[in-house]
């Protein structure tokens, strides 16, 4: 039974254990992932039920700890998944021949929440996520430059057919030395015109190269790395998420407005809603360590993995 404000857990596999756990039943907090207190106001062994991923978190009562996944708040259910505070340096992440022609121009936004891991130089390319192959749909990218003699990251994007052609979308988005987390919103909105945001700041439409091309009935999706590892980000990917719809510029701002204390999750929230699609990189299951979970992909398919490296932080 869930209620606002607290779940009531009886008889499941979580019964027993911190938290209050004895034998009637577990009562945890239950608010978004980015409401979530910090391990250290609440017991060891205290549980945080997440209406964002439908995911079961465990306190350890000590503050998170980078490098160390036994720290901060750890995913408890689904068994088997990776530390919450994670992201995945990949090699080769993708689903293919999937059914994506709902995201069409004026229905389709993407975000993803990244960390860089400040080595990208040399005019190099580095994909955070595609929905299609680029000649359909989007390709993301991260691509370092020199402005005023400083070496910077911009936001370049490929789209087009049959040859994709590539747009930056952001210039100078953040310094190319950068560790930090970012965030990246973007919407294909009408004709050639994308609308962009990245890190809060405010929403701005970017003509595109080429028109959008809607992806097909048998197209990809990856996520911070595409077909034949050819690109992967340079860092770690941590959390993707694709509507089927165009987010209201305010709302994209909202998206990729980072809060002072770190949640490694996109927001979602009443006004932009489920996204129909989220990859998270803590729903890797060292289990199946071939595939990654993901929220609405057709057919319930998971992403095929190789090479992939989870990092804590």
């Amino acid at each position: 039974m869930i209620t606002v404000g607290t779940t009531v857990v009886s008889g499941s596999p979580i019964n027993g254990g911190g938290g209050g756990g004895g034998g009637g039943g577990d009562t945890m907090t239950t608010d978004h992932s980015w409401n979530r207190p910090s391990p250290t106001a609440v017991d060891a062994g205290a549980r945080f039920f997440s209406i964002d991923d439908l995911t079961v978190q465990m306190s350890t009562g000590v503050a998170a700890a980078a490098t160390t996944d036994g720290s901060g708040w750890v995913q408890e259910l689904p068994s088997g998944l990776a530390a919450d505070r994670c992201g995945l340096t990949p090699g080769n992440i993708v689903a293919q021949s999937l059914d994506l022609h709902d995201y069409a121009l004026n229905a389709m936004t993407m975000a993803v929440l990244f960390k860089p891991n400040g080595t990208l130089a040399g005019n190099a390319l580095c994909l955070l996520g595609i929905l299609g192959t680029g000649t359909t749909g989007i390709a993301l990218f991260l691509q370092e430059a020199v402005v005023s003699l400083a070496s910077v990251i911009n936001i370049v994007a490929f789209t087009g057919s049959p040859t994709p052609t590539a747009t930056t979308i952001i210039t100078n988005a953040f310094s190319a030395s950068s560790t930090a987390l970012h965030a990246v919103a973007v919407a294909a909105v009408t004709g050639n015109i994308w609308r962009v945001s990245v890190d809060g700041f405010a929403v701005a439409d970017v003509a595109m190269a080429v028109p959008y091309v809607t992806p097909t009935t048998t197209d990809n999706i990856g996520f911070g790395s595409r077909v034949g590892s050819t690109n992967p980000m340079l860092g770690q990917v941590i959390d993707m998420m694709v509507w089927d719809s165009v987010l209201s510029s305010a709302d994209m701002a909202l998206l990729t407005t980072l809060p002072a204390t770190p949640t490694y999750a996109l927001p979602e929230s009443p006004a932009t809603g489920a996204a129909t699609i989220r990859i998270q990189a803590n729903r890797w299951d060292s289990a199946s360590p071939t595939t990654l979970r993901a929220r609405g992909l057709p057919g319930g398919a998971a992403l095929v993995c190789s090479s992939v490296t989870k990092v804590s932080f």
